[in-house]
């Protein structure tokens, strides 16, 4: 009899011991698949506001600027342009400028201006 008491127990045991690490299991399963779709999530608000954040829309006022000696995109748009994100309108005048390396004194650039 002391030895099927004993048997039983382990049974018990056993069958605790598994349930414990099932759960444990679903546990583990269910926080990876947070911690994935807050990564994601993150992931995705930072695309969309590094995208549109700083953009120059289309119906943006532009201004004529004449190149001085020792001018650079990036320090004519910071004079001009008050967007957080200067880089995306130095990528602008790039584009809408077609400048393909340096400026050149005396030439003449569209640059967008204010917000």
């Amino acid at each position: 009899m002391a030895l099927n008491m004993q048997e039983k127990n382990h049974s018990s045991y056993r069958q605790t011991t598994s349930s414990h690490s099932k759960s444990e299991s679903v546990r583990k399963s269910v926080l990876s698949t947070l911690i994935y779709i807050t990564a994601g999530a993150l992931f995705l608000g930072a695309l969309v506001y590094g995208v549109n954040k700083g953009n120059v829309p289309a119906d943006t006022k532009t201004i004529s600027y004449t190149v001085q000696s020792g001018d650079t995109v990036w320090g004519i748009v910071s004079r001009f342009d008050t967007r957080d994100n200067t880089n995306a309108a130095v990528q602008w005048v790039d584009k809408h400028n077609k400048i393909h390396g340096t400026l050149q004194p005396g030439q003449v650039i569209s640059i967008p201006i204010g917000r």
